[in-house]
């Protein structure tokens, strides 16, 4: 590769924009010889795609020959047009017959140039139509059978940049380039036959400036092929951007972060542009060469002709013939530079594409023979006991963070069971190992005393199934949710593989209480949900979700309470193993054991029914424990953002229960109770509830302040956060605003430089940016600052 040309690009020298990235990860940059066999094999997938349609090739190529044939002979009758008239106008006499004829060849010649022409590009235009879906089906085939850690490491914008951008070009410039390399290869040929027969001098002099344009298309090429590659990496970063940002306009307008994202975009879109202005420098020599050079050669070849002619060597209608050659000549051969120049470009959206194509996934769907059999026994009498023995776990994106450790667990047929513990410290991980979306790196995790790893991978998920806090809802009716991820694609059953029926359908939606609100809706089963679930509460996407499974296992990531009693009921008796996550800071209270540590680590031992935990006298009481179990219950439950939820929450008086224990409980009842009246408030209901009676604003406000008190001599970051975003968003209410503008604790009226708050506040306040935000805009929204 050409060092001056790839320094001026400002580029690595040697490979593409990612060779920098191995050089940085400690792997040795591609040599040479790999770059090229690299070349090579994505030359030889480009062609493959239009390979696998060799009888529209044979057609195509049929036609392009029969348009070239004829493209070729309109310059030999142009010529024969030029001598009659010559002759005529030496014998002052217009000869009829002798003059239309080669008019006529020459009419006949342009409609067959023209038709045979259009038939092959329509052709080509129906090769590359299917090379396209051909293409994106082999890609798309590749992604869905990744590992999952796969795509935590890679963003989902970068690979529909691939899906989208990088095939459509692949496909475009494959089929375009293949009309047109066999076009002018037709052409080139049959046209050099003609100036051969016409003048052999004329057409070696024609040959002058064919190696300087070979040589400036490869070098020309070479660098374009470079800066495709960053410029396709660069898109696909931007695409990131601006998917995560679109996907997630919620959060952008809760933290009014629109000029952020904005500059995030335009900072990826800056890098692009700097790309393209490469491009564009190199093209205008490379443009000016190729297009000085032929204009040259014609102007050496009419002077040498002429010549020719003047000495009797050559006639004047085949000097005339022999320029129209010459220019079809120079337009081939430009096309060929430009042919060559293309497809280097399209090798740089080819190489990614390939490479997700050709990826092997790290861990393979589908067991091995042995496995498979080791496992048929089991599979027909399944009970649904669950062991994970030893597993020790990492994340793929964080292989030096050890989340598990040496985690050993079983879980009976027929059991209840809750795993909780702080934030961060593995819960969800255990549910993603049973699911088998990642595998343990040592231990394993075993259904009824079998591998998970040897069950087939859909008669495996279709055991074990995961209803999450915000279950995945696709863009699709109700009926099409419900009967997702069935046997075979389509409305079929999962139990004889014949046409769902709507009884069917129904009767899976009442197991899961769902078909009550399903058949208020206008559409009923018709209903569209909208992208995610939107139009759906927290509650509904759950029992949808819930009514799509057919499960012996079911893992509940986030919450299980939000179905009635009458669900629950249903469930339990399936004789399901419920595996339920409580996001909060909870300790267990029977059945395992989960020691919390500070680093993110956890060492998970099957407890016998027995309790073991950390020595802490305030929280051995038993009261202690039912206290906390019973916020983490009412926690999990504010979560879901229901308005039925948050409607009964406020009837049970839950709010009075939360106050005191945010006086009088242990730091971590404080912070959970905390964060129940927060989200309370969040919600219009709890904020018009709370701010309906001075009494209830009152007590709430006279607590947090307590609080605010007490974190000046035990700071808590955490702690703090909730308190400052209840204060905010009671100053969202009009009437209470004046009054909180009264009661609000001095300490917090100070400067939110952090200059004159109280040093524990201010050393809260410098390690979390974000509630140091929120009570900047408490200061403003009372018109304390």
């Amino acid at each position: 590769m050409d060092v001056e040309l790839l320094g001026a690009a400002g580029l690595p020298v040697g490979g593409s924009p990612s060779a920098a990235t191995e050089a940085s990860n400690g792997r040795a940059s591609p040599t040479a010889e790999e770059e090229e066999h690299k070349k090579a094999q994505s030359v030889q997938q480009l062609f493959s795609l239009v390979i696998a349609d060799w009888p529209l090739l044979i057609q195509a190529s049929l036609l392009l020959v029969v348009a070239a044939i004829s493209e070729v002979l309109i310059p030999h009758y142009i010529g024969l047009t030029v001598k009659e008239i010559i002759n005529a106008e030496a014998s002052k006499t217009l000869q009829s017959r002798p003059f239309k004829g080669p008019v006529k060849n020459l009419l006949i010649a342009a409609a067959c140039c023209a038709i045979f022409s259009a038939l092959r590009g329509a052709t080509f235009i129906w090769i590359g139509s299917r090379a396209s879906v051909r293409l994106r089906r082999k890609l798309f085939y590749a992604l869905l059978r990744q590992e999952i850690g796969f795509f935590d490491t890679t963003k989902t914008g970068e690979l529909t940049s691939r899906m989208t951008q990088d095939c459509q070009k692949v496909s475009d410039q494959v089929t375009l380039n293949v009309n047109v390399f066999l076009r002018t290869v037709v052409s080139t040929v049959t046209t050099l036959v003609f100036m051969c027969s016409l003048s052999l001098p004329l057409t070696m002099v024609a040959f002058v400036s064919i190696p300087a344009v070979v040589a400036i298309s490869k070098r020309y090429g070479k660098v374009m092929r470079t800066l495709s590659e960053a410029t396709q990496k660069v898109l696909a970063d931007a695409n990131a951007v601006a998917e995560e940002s679109l996907s997630t306009m919620s959060t952008v307008r809760s933290f009014a972060s629109e000029d952020l994202e904005e500059l995030r975009y335009s900072e990826r879109l800056l890098e692009f542009g700097s790309l393209m202005q490469r491009q564009a420098r190199f093209y205008v020599p490379y443009m000016s060469c190729t297009m000085m050079l032929p204009q040259a050669v014609t102007a050496l070849v009419l002077f040498y002709g002429g010549k020719l002619a003047m000495d009797g060597d050559c006639k004047a209608e085949s000097l005339v013939s022999f320029v129209f050659y010459l220019q079809t000549l120079n337009s081939n051969f430009s096309t060929l530079g430009d042919f060559y120049t293309n497809m280097v470009q399209a090798l740089g959206a080819a190489t990614r594409v390939f490479a997700l194509c050709g990826r092997e996934p790290k861990l393979p769907l589908e067991p091995s023979a042995a496995q498979a059999t080791e496992a048929a026994p089991v599979r027909q009498s399944l009970k649904g006991t669950l062991r994970l023995e030893g597993v020790r776990f990492n994340y793929p994106a964080r292989p030096d963070v050890e989340v598990l450790k040496g985690l050993s667990l079983e879980v009976l047929a027929g059991q209840v069971v809750a795993l909780v513990g702080p934030s961060g410290n593995g819960k969800s991980t255990v549910i993603g190992l049973v699911k088998r979306l990642y595998k343990a790196h040592e231990g394993r995790v075993t259904l009824d005393g079998i591998d998970i790893w040897s069950f087939p991978n859909q008669e495996f998920h279709r055991l074990i199934s995961i209803v999450g806090q915000e279950p995945v809802l696709y863009a699709r009716t109700i009926r099409e949710n419900i009967v997702y991820g069935m046997e075979n694609p389509g409305r079929k059953s999962p139990v004889d593989g014949t046409l769902v029926e709507d009884s069917f359908i129904h009767e899976v939606a009442r197991k899961a209480n769902a078909h009550g609100f399903i058949s208020e809706m206008p559409e009923g089963y018709d209903t569209e949900v909208g992208e995610r679930g939107v139009q759906l509460s927290g509650g509904q996407k759950q029992r949808i979700a819930i009514a799509r499974d057919s499960f012996i296992i079911l893992a509940c990531d986030g919450l299980w309470d939000v179905m009635e009693d009458q669900q629950a009921s249903v469930m339990k008796r399936r004789q399901d193993v419920i595996m339920s996550w409580l996001q909060s800071d909870l300790r267990p209270t029977a059945g395992i054991s989960i020691k919390g540590k500070k680093r993110r680590s956890l060492e998970f031992t099957a407890s016998g029914g027995r309790q073991h935990h950390a020595a802490d006298p305030a929280k051995d009481r038993p009261f202690e424990y039912l206290r906390l179990t019973s916020l983490g219950v009412i926690g999990a439950l504010v979560k879901v953002d229901d308005a039925e939820v948050i409607n009964f929450l406020l009837q049970t008086e839950i709010i009075p229960l939360c106050l005191r224990i945010m006086e009088t409980g242990s730091e971590l009842s404080k912070t959970v109770a905390t964060f129940i009246v927060q989200k309370l408030l969040l919600d219009d209901m709890g904020l018009t509830y709370i701010c309906q009676t001075a009494e209830r604003f009152y007590a709430v406000s006279s607590v947090l302040a307590k609080m605010v008190t007490t974190l000046q001599q035990t700071p808590s970051i955490r702690l703090l956060k909730h308190v400052i975003r209840c204060y905010l968003r009671l100053s969202d209410n009009p009437r209470a605003r004046e009054a909180l503008r009264q009661c609000l604790p001095e300490c917090l009226q100070a400067d939110p430089t952090l200059q004159c708050l109280p040093e524990p506040i201010a050393n809260c306040l410098r390690e979390d940016s974000v509630t140091k935000r929120w009570l900047s805009q408490l200061l403003q929204n009372l018109n304390l600052r």
